[in-house]
């Protein structure tokens, strides 16, 4: 009943995303909205948005993790990018965003219910590396797609 309890919370706060406070970072030079019930830190070219679980105990147990990472250096290789290389395989999926297309790498020892991945835009001014954690998969998929979906490279 409480992890029902949960994800009914979860997809109703989450579910219009036109309602989420927006972020504009001139550091990072890119915006995006995220749920009003996320917590949300920005230190020069790097944000992090994240939910917790608040009632866990005296320190808070996360939920999802998003790391936003603004790389200037465009000529960088994106592999270099990833500090284990063996624990992470190229998708072959399709992924845009805001229009830019985006190389997406899965964490190979990934839990089955969790989600664990890199995501990096080459926007030629900018390497983006977006870090993405959830320990609900069930819960949490669909919102972080909407955020990622909100992003806008300035």
């Amino acid at each position: 009943a409480k992890i029902k309890n949960e994800v009914l919370a979860q997809i109703q706060i989450n579910a219009d995303s036109a309602n989420w406070p927006e972020h504009t970072s001139s550091l990072l030079n890119l915006s995006l909205k995220y749920p009003a019930n996320w917590f949300k830190q920005e230190k020069k070219d790097l944000l992090t948005l994240a939910s917790y679980d608040l009632e866990s105990t005296s320190t808070p147990a996360i939920f999802t993790k998003i790391i936003i990472t603004r790389i200037i250096n465009s000529n960088t290789e994106i592999t270099s990018l990833i500090a284990n290389k063996s624990d992470y395989l190229k998708s072959s999926e399709e992924i845009f965003i805001d229009l830019w297309p985006v190389e997406k790498y899965h964490q190979k020892l990934s839990a089955e219910n969790n989600l664990s991945y890199l995501l990096f835009i080459n926007n030629t001014k900018n390497i983006y590396k977006i870090d993405i954690y959830s320990n609900n998969k069930s819960i949490f998929e669909f919102t972080i797609n909407k955020i990622l979906s909100t992003i806008d490279l300035l």
